[in-house]
């Protein structure tokens, strides 16, 4: 797996007092998200046509990816909770000779576990009314298990490609009966930044409120990752009132660098200027 690399330009203990946070594991939990989003976005890709083919395809009921063996295994299941299809991905997201399946097939104990998750997300989702759902847009459900904890992430998609979209995501932590603890409402609002493919306008940013927090969120992390690479951005930007955090897309690294006292109220473009170069396209 790539081995993650975050450099720090500060130090955090000057800025959050009273506050223990863990950037490293906020990194790994954002990459894990992205891992997991990436490897449903092409297993869906790969296998839904052949399943489609086989007159299969009206059985679906859902589908989920999780790590495994340093890559991601992709699986769709049916309405009788079984699994019809599936995939493995490596690190580098290639699918290995043999890896894909149309075996039916009971889940092993990992994957009860995410399917799980799947189920109470679907039940949580009758009655729920906390979570906020825009027009042309959909909400991708990317469980984890992670340091012990199971969780779903909700992150708004387009539906149609041509932006990237930050904000009205959500993590939904589950107990080890799998029933809804803490439902974490993580911008706030949403945020949408248009792209074109063909664009020579590499880089982008958006802004965090104190509300939403001084660092970057897992979602900021994996949404970029995911999306930063059709979008042909080189960099993109998320500036708060005390930190300015930079992911690089292709190297998939995070630098975190502090904000002057004196820019703290400076317009982001000018405070990007100070650092690097100004991103072309923002929206906030």
């Amino acid at each position: 797996m790539k081995s993650i690399l975050i450099v720090f330009l500060l130090s955090l203990s000057n800025i959050f007092a009273d506050e223990v946070i863990n950037i490293d594991s906020v990194y790994k939990e954002g990459i894990e998200i992205y891992r997991n989003a990436r490897a449903s976005w092409l297993g869906n890709e790969l296998l839904i046509t052949l399943l489609q083919k086989n007159g299969k395809d009206k059985s679906l009921a859902g589908y989920f990816a999780y790590p495994k063996d340093e890559g991601n295994h992709f699986v769709f299941y049916d309405t009788n909770s079984r699994i019809i299809a599936e995939a493995f991905f490596d690190s580098t997201f290639k699918t290995p000779k043999n890896s894909i399946s149309f075996e039916e097939r009971d889940f092993n104990e990992v994957e009860l576990n995410y399917f799980k998750i799947k189920s109470a997300v679907k039940e949580f989702q009758k009655t729920d009314t906390s979570i906020k759902y825009y027009e042309n847009t959909g909400l991708n459900q990317i469980p984890i298990i992670y340091q012990g904890k199971i969780k779903c992430y909700l992150l708004t998609a387009p539906i149609y490609l041509g932006e990237v979209i930050y904000g009205n995501d959500y993590c939904i932590d589950f107990d080890k009966n799998y029933n809804v603890s803490k439902i974490t409402d993580i911008h706030k609002t949403i945020i949408s930044i248009p792209f074109v493919k063909d664009s020579t306008k590499s880089k982008s940013y958006h802004t965090h409120t104190e509300e939403v927090g001084y660092l970057p969120s897992t979602t900021d992390i994996a949404t970029t990752f995911l999306y930063g690479e059709m979008a042909n951005w080189s960099e993109h930007y998320i500036q708060s009132s005390e930190l300015l955090t930079k992911l690089i897309i292709k190297d998939q690294k995070m630098h975190i660098t502090k904000i002057p006292k004196q820019n703290n109220q400076q317009n982001p473009e000018k405070i990007i200027e100070n650092n690097s170069e100004v991103p072309d396209k923002k929206q906030e």
